[in-house]
């Protein structure tokens, strides 16, 4: 009995380190005509330029947080979970 419960909590504390880990990729779109700077505002990721009409790949956990210019020339749109769209203002 003692070692069903040994092996069952070990079960359930490898599964939760096997979750801590889980990666998202998000992805930046550029449909504005003007190349878009991103960064990470407090993280740990490679910032990137996207030229018009690219998109850019990230790959993270979590929330993903993040700046970016030219911020007085494009927002960002109606974008969906994991995919961020960048239009003129």
């Amino acid at each position: 009995m003692r070692t069903a419960g040994i092996i069952i909590l070990l079960t359930v504390f490898a599964f939760t380190l096997g979750c801590d880990g889980l990666t998202s990729t998000f992805r930046f779109v550029n449909n504005s005509s003007y190349t878009v700077g991103i960064a990470p505002n407090g993280q740990d990721w490679s910032p990137a330029m996207i030229s018009p009409g690219s998109s850019v790949e990230v790959k993270w956990s979590g929330t993903i947080q993040y700046v970016y210019v030219p911020s007085d020339k494009v927002r960002v749109a109606d974008s969906e979970p994991g995919r961020i769209v960048f239009v003129n203002r």
